[in-house]
């Protein structure tokens, strides 16, 4: 529901502040692939979708 509002989010005022800037996807995919390879898509679309 909420990427059909058609808001982009913007980091420039938590970067601002202070706030680091976020890793990139390809340096913690591999934590995400180690915490999720025992559950299935269905599962953890369950987790996600809740």
């Amino acid at each position: 529901a909420f990427s059909m509002l058609n808001v982009c989010f913007s980091n420039d005022k938590l970067l601002s502040i202070g706030m680091p800037k976020p890793p990139k996807f390809t340096d913690y995919i591999k934590y995400c692939i180690e915490t999720t390879k025992h559950l299935s898509i269905q599962q953890q679309m369950e987790v996600d979708f809740k």
